[in-house]
């Protein structure tokens, strides 16, 4: 497929939510590199008036609203009004549980369906309900999955092994910039995201406590989001005695990257995840991070750092080491600084970039999957 070709296409992605999520940010830079390419592309959400809805339209992409009523039917017909007079000729989902929208507008405007994976593919299954997350799974013509483990799961199961392509995350690494941590004389521990079950902040709380005295004395936590469970981790920040100069809720944020200049550690203590953005954003700054092996995390960290990645279920070993770097500040840099590299060189926008156009190139032509070519 030439790169005239491409050109001609005419994108309509289906978002569920803009809001600060992973998903959305990985929709901003796909259009970022695919109006870059002459692409025609339009956003149709299920939500309005979120956080990435004025970043896309400023570069020159339409966002239209189709939530209708709130039903699922008034969505799907403002779907297909919408999308019918785009003239679309790809029909993605940006979501696992919007990828039936995208199977059945593409049946009826006879556009192509891209369908979406974006976590811990059981995870994905379960959250949709079975029958639902069947359809979403097996129905679109294809799939780009950011994970090599769900990818690897789904090309297993035989029915998308012509159809799935893995597609890593990126990183935009010039705005994620190596950064100089704020002298405050304290040792920060940092998370960012939403206070959902599969988080599993909680745990966080319980290595505070757990550290030596010594650290603790020195030690305090940011946990910058919000959601379901935000009350009930405060909560258990008051019965572990934690005031808010140790344990600081921020609420929403905006600026992630003033978030990992006031740290000292990035913490992931994930039950399960895809390929987490927060931790890719964190090493671009040159922060340490220390995390859970939930989803492609271990696959983030060069071979010689993959002893700061613990298992889950081992808060002593958390504790062990996060001992060990507040204790020895010229390795935290180090580790910093290695990370960076490792993003760079195999998650920056430039990298990726080859690689995604590619992907889109091979789903026009009708292309097998590819699992050549790792990040």
């Amino acid at each position: 497929m030439s790169d005239n070709e491409l050109s001609k296409q005419r994108i309509a992605f289906i978002a569920g939510t803009l809001g600060q999520g992973g998903a959305e940010k990985q929709l901003y830079h796909l259009l970022q590199i695919l109006t870059g390419e002459g692409v025609k592309c339009a956003v149709f959400s299920l939500t309005k008036g979120e956080y990435w809805e004025e970043k896309i339209r400023e570069l020159g992409v339409p966002v239209i609203y189709c939530g209708g009523n709130g039903t699922k039917i008034s969505r799907f017909i403002s779907l297909l009004r919408a999308v019918t007079a785009f003239q679309a000729t790809i029909i993605q989902s940006q979501h696992f549980y919007t990828n039936l929208y995208a199977i059945t507008l593409s049946l009826l405007t006879k556009a192509i369906a891209i369908g979406a994976v974006r976590s811990e593919l059981q995870a994905e299954i379960q959250n949709c309900g079975y029958i639902i997350g069947f359809l979403n799974l097996y129905c679109p013509s294809y799939l780009f999955i950011n994970s090599r483990s769900s990818f690897t799961k789904v090309i297993n199961k035989k029915h998308h092994n012509k159809k799935s392509f893995f597609l890593p995350n990126v990183v935009d690494v010039d705005f994620y910039k190596q950064c100089q941590k704020s002298n405050t004389g304290t040792f920060t521990l940092l998370a960012v995201g939403r206070f959902s079950e599969e988080k599993r902040y909680d745990r966080i709380l319980d290595i505070y406590v757990n550290l030596t005295n010594e650290v603790k004395s020195k030690a305090r936590v940011i946990l910058a989001g919000t959601g379901p469970l935000k009350y009930d981790l405060m909560d258990k920040a008051r019965k572990y005695g934690l005031n808010r100069n140790r344990c600081i809720f921020t609420g929403n944020y905006t600026d992630t990257v003033e978030l990992y200049k006031s740290a000292d550690v990035y913490l992931l203590t994930s039950q399960y995840e895809g390929m987490p953005n927060v931790v890719m954003e964190a090493m671009a700054c040159g922060l340490p991070v220390v995390a859970t092996a939930a989803g492609d995390t271990p696959e983030l960290f060069p071979p010689e750092l993959r002893w700061l990645v613990i298992d889950p279920y081992s808060p002593d070993a958390f504790v062990s080491v996060l001992e060990k770097l507040y204790h020895n500040p010229d390795l935290r840099l180090e580790i910093g600084r290695k990370l960076r590299n490792y993003i760079v060189d195999h998650h920056s926008l430039e990298v990726l970039r080859p690689r995604i156009i590619e992907t889109y190139r091979s789903v026009c032509t009708g292309g097998k999957h590819r699992i050549d070519t790792a990040a």
